[in-house]
């Protein structure tokens, strides 16, 4: 028995961890150095010595000094997981000059007559961009070439919070038989654009969109919370407005356009699945 009470709460802290990991952030960045090319000779020993500094959001990673004027391959990768709607991001390219060649690093000019490479990206959806940009004179510097690749990947809490979700079809089945939808009443026209909610600070509600059936009524409610747990395979929601009670859904699709959630229920020996899709 004390075996099975210490298994129970080991499971249920091992489900608040995962929930605090998965709702940490809202997105996977990663900056992908593929090749540095020189077009200027290194005054001290005709080899550039490259590295590089990146930046994702604060977050730097500096990557080490390589020797030779045509790098390829070099795959140089930094991934930060970030909770921001938009990361800012930058790209420094240098020369090492040691002590023998004088010392002072040089900047090696990669785009343009800059060193320095700066973009922000949006978090929201999926993304990968392959750059390649060639550095121009400017005294003072070097002169390279560069191709980098740039990924986000959204993280399910990210895509979960990203907009709101309109209920687009309700099915259900009984034991392992068919799934059967189920065809809602007519609804009042402003009803059609009503949508449910889960914000970045865990609230769950609805919004009467755009049309308003009672404008006494308010525009957004807030009826519970949200959160994943079991590395973001479920989803419970906590109802503040039903005697507190805690639904838990199995989350069957989740991305940039689709939000599929199953729910099992068992009464008197009789399993019921009801599963709901969303979209915008």
């Amino acid at each position: 028995m004390k075996k099975n009470i210490a298994a129970g709460i080991l499971f249920a802290i091992s489900l608040l961890f995962f929930s605090f990991i998965s709702n940490a952030q809202q997105a996977k960045v990663t900056i992908t150095i593929n090749s540095l090319i020189a077009r200027s000779s290194d005054a001290c020993n005709g080899k550039m010595d490259f590295y590089a500094k990146v930046y994702i959001g604060h977050q730097l990673k500096t990557f080490p000094v390589r020797e030779g004027n045509d790098l390829r391959g070099l795959n140089w990768q930094f991934s930060v997981m970030v909770d921001l709607d938009t990361v800012n991001t930058l790209i420094e390219i240098w020369d090492e000059d040691d002590a023998i060649c004088g010392g002072g690093d040089d900047e090696v000019t990669v785009k343009g007559d800059l060193n320095k490479i700066r973009q922000p990206y949006s978090t929201s959806k999926s993304f990968t961009q392959h750059y390649t940009y060639w550095g121009s004179d400017r005294p003072g510097a070097e002169k390279g070439g560069i191709s980098y690749t740039v990924t986000v990947e959204p993280t399910k809490s990210g895509l979960l919070t990203r907009v709101g979700w309109k209920l687009k079809k309700t099915e259900y089945k009984t034991g392992s038989g068919p799934w059967e939808e189920l065809i809602p009443r007519p609804n009042p026209e402003c009803n059609n654009d009503d949508y449910f909610f889960y914000s970045k600070n865990f609230d769950f509600g609805s919004d009467q969109g755009a049309i308003i059936c009672n404008p006494a009524d308010p525009q957004r409610r807030v009826v519970g919370s949200w959160d994943f747990l079991a590395r973001e395979t479920w989803l419970q929601i906590k109802l503040t407005d039903y005697r507190s009670a805690v639904l838990l859904y199995t989350v069957e699709k989740l991305d940039e356009n689709n939000l599929v959630l199953t729910h099992k229920d068992v009464s008197h020996d009789v399993t019921t699945y009801t599963r709901s899709t969303y979209g915008h």
